[in-house]
């Protein structure tokens, strides 16, 4: 009777390597390309901002983010599995990548680390299509916060497009709309 629980026991981990492996050998280069690109953004945060008490919270939302996209990995892989590819994701991409090259050669960290969150989305649109995004949408943008003036084009052209496609995605979309003020003048 042991015998028959080892040799499952030895088939279901020789089953796990071997899906372990054939996911490594499609995503190894990404992962490669994440950790060059965000290791020195990670270190400096652990060394920085994230020392002092008000962001000290910085490791744990990472950690957790990290936990989450590994539980729900497999779900994304079975329903992204023969969907077709977004070359939206390609446009994403470029998008943060001078994002992170802005940031990172200026030092601004906003830009820099809000990368992080749109580079493997863009990732996973290239790779896997929109279903693989819907299927980790939680763990990359716990909400999506839209921060627009109206009057200058940010408001009222892109705000409604990015609600829209977040709205069909699923993902809870709060938006913080102003209007111009009296003092600001005209626009010509």
């Amino acid at each position: 009777m042991s015998s028959f629980f080892l040799k499952l026991l030895h088939l279901e981990l020789e089953f796990t390597l071997s899906s372990l492996r054939s996911v490594m050998s499609e995503w190894w280069p990404v992962l490669l390309g994440l950790l060059a690109l965000y290791v020195p953004t990670f270190y400096n945060l652990a060394n920085g901002i994230w020392t002092n008490e008000e962001q000290a919270h910085g490791p744990i939302i990472l950690i957790l983010s990290l936990w989450l996209i590994y539980r729900q990995w497999p779900r994304m892989m079975e329903k992204s599995e023969g969907r077709p590819t977004s070359a939206m994701g390609w446009i994403v991409f470029v998008i943060a990548l001078l994002f992170y090259i802005i940031g990172r050669s200026q030092q601004i960290l906003i830009f820099e680390i809000g990368s992080f969150i749109w580079m493997p989305a863009a990732i996973l649109l290239i790779k896997r299509g929109s279903s693989a995004l819907k299927a980790l949408w939680f763990p990359l943008f716990f909400m999506l916060f839209i921060t627009a003036g109206m009057g200058g084009g940010t408001g009222t052209g892109a705000a409604p497009i990015v609600a829209q496609v977040a709205k069909e995605m699923g993902i809870l979309t709060v938006a913080v709309v102003s209007k111009p003020f009296a003092f600001e003048g005209k626009r010509l």
